[in-house]
């Protein structure tokens, strides 16, 4: 299983979301798939800002990549759209600038999921487990950020 673009893509949204004061409540894995679950609505964000934590994803995977995997942005694109929002692409260069300006978060947040869903998938393939669990708590997302901020 290749973990760098999905890695890559959650991580990037994290960052976003830290950034922007959105609550981050972790990411996990959910059917099979990773997310990062956080209070995109919340009434206190901007549309633009929800747009651009929107396009964190992909703006992680371009980081560390060099381009970014059009499949994996049709929910984030979606999501824009049903906000009223224009293509993904727009929110781009603002979102990769916030990732480039937080890149020791980057990867170290991206570093610590990647360490988990091999954790992960090591105790399920024992256990016989489920497909769907936590990775990151909010706690220890909390406490990278906190230790970013400390650096500056």
């Amino acid at each position: 299983m290749d973990l760098k673009r999905p890695t890559c893509h959650e991580a990037g949204h994290v960052v976003l979301a830290l950034f922007f004061n959105f609550r981050v409540e972790g990411v996990e894995v959910f059917e099979g798939k990773l997310r990062t679950m956080c209070q995109l609505d919340a009434k206190d964000r901007t549309d633009k800002e929800r747009f651009i934590f929107l396009a964190g994803g992909i703006a992680g995977e371009k980081s560390e990549l060099g381009f970014y995997d059009t499949t994996s942005c049709k929910d984030d694109q979606e999501k824009i759209f049903e906000r009223g929002g224009e293509s993904i692409e727009t929110y781009l260069a603002d979102a990769a600038g916030i990732i480039e300006s937080n890149k020791e978060c980057f990867r170290e947040l991206r570093k610590k999921i990647t360490i988990r869903v091999i954790e992960r998938s090591m105790e399920m393939s024992i256990s016989g487990g489920k497909n769907s669990f936590k990775l990151v708590s909010d706690g220890e997302i909390q406490q990278i950020w906190a230790g970013r901020q400390s650096r500056l």
